[in-house]
């Protein structure tokens, strides 16, 4: 409705530019309504930002803790949802599962430490929360396709292969 309320004042305006704002503003309202579509119902702007401020709180607590062992459970209770809930409000978010997504921030963090500090591998294992080098390295191969060493090295010496 405020989108609307933007395009006609922009028609009315006429000033340099004007069709493409005015095409970006009708984007935005095809989008939006391709959202409310796509969950069957009008979503409220409340309910959006209810889950907007949950995936932030939760991305803080995920970041702070990423050091410690966290289950669905655990992460649910943080952001005071029901496990299915929140599995159910990620996999619509970002295409995966609650643990997947964690896994993704824990592989984001580590391949952010071995490129950014001097870290050993096997505190940056802590510091993402594996308990031994070897679990981490495994999980490391699992998501980025290569050792958390051969990683390193190849963002050092960009030009040798791993």
């Amino acid at each position: 409705s405020v989108l609307l309320y933007d395009i006609r004042g922009e028609f009315s305006r006429q000033s340099f530019g004007f069709h493409e704002v005015v095409m970006s503003k009708l984007l935005q309202v095809v989008m939006e309504c391709a959202r409310q579509y796509a969950c069957g119902e009008e979503a409220p702007a409340s309910y959006i930002n209810r889950i907007d401020r949950r995936i932030t709180e939760l991305n803080a607590y995920i970041e702070a803790h990423m050091d410690e062992r966290m289950s669905c459970n655990d992460l649910a209770e943080r952001v005071h949802m029901s496990t299915r809930q929140l599995n159910r409000i990620i996999q619509k978010e970002f295409g995966y599962s609650l643990m997947t997504y964690v896994n993704k921030l824990r592989s984001a963090r580590a391949r952010d430490l071995l490129v950014n500090s001097d870290e050993s591998i096997s505190r940056i294992a802590a510091a993402v929360g594996f308990a031994n080098e070897f679990s981490f390295g495994k999980f490391f191969k699992r998501m980025e396709g290569m050792t958390p060493g051969a990683f390193r090295r190849s963002r050092f010496n960009p030009g040798q292969a791993p």
